[in-house]
Protein backbone atom coordinates (compact mmCIF):
# COMPACT_ATOMS: atom_id res chain seq x y z
CA UNK A 1 0.00 0.00 0.00
CA UNK A 2 2.92 2.33 0.63
CA UNK A 3 4.00 2.28 -3.02
CA UNK A 4 0.52 3.28 -4.22
CA UNK A 5 0.72 7.06 -4.70
CA UNK A 6 -3.00 7.78 -4.77
CA UNK A 7 -5.64 6.31 -2.52
CA UNK A 8 -7.98 5.31 -5.35
CA UNK A 9 -8.02 1.75 -6.57
CA UNK A 10 -6.37 1.42 -9.95
CA UNK A 11 -7.75 -0.49 -12.91
CA UNK A 12 -5.96 -3.74 -13.52
CA UNK A 13 -7.56 -5.59 -16.41
CA UNK A 14 -7.26 -4.22 -19.95
CA UNK A 15 -11.00 -3.63 -20.00
CA UNK A 16 -10.82 -1.55 -16.82
CA UNK A 17 -7.83 0.40 -18.11
CA UNK A 18 -9.65 1.25 -21.35
CA UNK A 19 -12.85 2.21 -19.52
CA UNK A 20 -10.86 4.45 -17.18
CA UNK A 21 -9.13 6.12 -20.14
CA UNK A 22 -12.45 6.66 -21.96
CA UNK A 23 -14.09 8.01 -18.83
CA UNK A 24 -11.34 10.56 -18.27
CA UNK A 25 -11.52 11.72 -21.89
CA UNK A 26 -15.31 12.07 -21.80
CA UNK A 27 -15.14 13.91 -18.48
CA UNK A 28 -12.66 16.43 -19.86
CA UNK A 29 -14.73 16.90 -23.02
CA UNK A 30 -17.96 17.39 -21.08
CA UNK A 31 -16.34 19.76 -18.59
CA UNK A 32 -15.12 21.97 -21.44
CA UNK A 33 -18.55 21.87 -23.07
CA UNK A 34 -20.34 22.83 -19.83
CA UNK A 35 -17.94 25.76 -19.45
CA UNK A 36 -18.76 26.84 -22.99
CA UNK A 37 -22.45 26.75 -22.08
CA UNK A 38 -21.91 28.86 -18.97
CA UNK A 39 -19.94 31.40 -21.00
CA UNK A 40 -22.75 31.54 -23.56
CA UNK A 41 -25.24 32.44 -20.83
CA UNK A 42 -22.86 35.05 -19.40
CA UNK A 43 -22.52 36.59 -22.89
CA UNK A 44 -26.24 37.43 -22.74
CA UNK A 45 -26.43 38.37 -19.05
CA UNK A 46 -23.50 40.84 -19.15
CA UNK A 47 -25.00 43.22 -21.75
CA UNK A 48 -28.35 43.00 -19.98
CA UNK A 49 -26.76 44.07 -16.71
CA UNK A 50 -25.13 47.00 -18.53
CA UNK A 51 -28.48 47.94 -20.10
CA UNK A 52 -27.51 47.11 -23.70
CA UNK A 53 -30.57 45.18 -24.85
CA UNK A 54 -29.58 45.14 -28.53
CA UNK A 55 -26.25 43.43 -27.77
CA UNK A 56 -28.02 40.95 -25.51
CA UNK A 57 -30.48 40.08 -28.29
CA UNK A 58 -27.70 39.43 -30.77
CA UNK A 59 -25.83 37.31 -28.20
CA UNK A 60 -29.01 35.33 -27.48
CA UNK A 61 -29.05 33.64 -30.88
CA UNK A 62 -25.45 32.48 -30.46
CA UNK A 63 -26.19 31.31 -26.93
CA UNK A 64 -29.25 29.41 -28.05
CA UNK A 65 -27.24 27.62 -30.70
CA UNK A 66 -24.46 26.72 -28.27
CA UNK A 67 -26.87 25.45 -25.62
CA UNK A 68 -28.90 23.42 -28.11
CA UNK A 69 -25.74 21.73 -29.35
CA UNK A 70 -24.93 20.74 -25.78
CA UNK A 71 -28.37 19.17 -25.44
CA UNK A 72 -27.99 17.39 -28.76
CA UNK A 73 -24.66 15.92 -27.71
CA UNK A 74 -26.07 14.83 -24.36
CA UNK A 75 -23.85 17.06 -22.25
CA UNK A 76 -26.87 18.82 -20.72
CA UNK A 77 -30.44 17.55 -20.45
CA UNK A 78 -32.74 19.08 -23.07
CA UNK A 79 -35.14 20.44 -20.45
CA UNK A 80 -32.30 22.20 -18.68
CA UNK A 81 -31.30 23.83 -21.95
CA UNK A 82 -34.90 24.81 -22.71
CA UNK A 83 -35.23 26.36 -19.24
CA UNK A 84 -32.03 28.38 -19.61
CA UNK A 85 -33.00 29.67 -23.06
CA UNK A 86 -36.47 30.55 -21.81
CA UNK A 87 -35.09 32.50 -18.86
CA UNK A 88 -32.68 34.41 -21.07
CA UNK A 89 -35.45 35.32 -23.52
CA UNK A 90 -37.71 36.33 -20.64
CA UNK A 91 -34.98 38.57 -19.20
CA UNK A 92 -34.48 40.29 -22.56
CA UNK A 93 -38.22 40.78 -22.99
CA UNK A 94 -38.58 42.35 -19.55
CA UNK A 95 -35.57 44.61 -20.18
CA UNK A 96 -37.17 45.89 -23.38
CA UNK A 97 -40.11 47.29 -21.72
Amino acid sequence: MADNKDSKQRARTPKEVKRDRQSKAANARNRAARTKGKNAVKAVRAPLAAGDVAAAESALSNSMSTLQKLAQKGVLPKRTVARRISRLAKAIKSAKG
